[in-house]
């Protein structure tokens, strides 16, 4: 299932590593978002050891800061 998102929102993501794949339908190597924190921050788990742009560190927690992936599981629930 292929995914419409924002124009602006795909432009932020330009430097993706993975080639967007959370919104192609390929969504095999997506991070799973295990709370939304203040409606603001996707604290992830991630099943890969794949360096990301998106990924920041917050003690033990993982935060995903790509406005494509959180696009996603606001609107879609992904």
């Amino acid at each position: 299932m292929k995914t419409d998102l924002d124009v602006s929102t795909q432009a932020q993501a330009a430097c993706c590593q993975k080639a967007l794949s959370c919104s192609s339908g390929r969504r095999e190597t997506i991070c799973k978002v295990t709370e939304l924190m203040l409606g603001e921050a996707l604290m992830i788990q991630c099943g890969e050891k794949l360096l990301c742009h998106y990924k920041e560190s917050f003690g033990s927690w993982a935060i995903c800061t790509c406005s494509t992936r959180k696009e996603l599981y606001i609107e879609c629930g992904i």
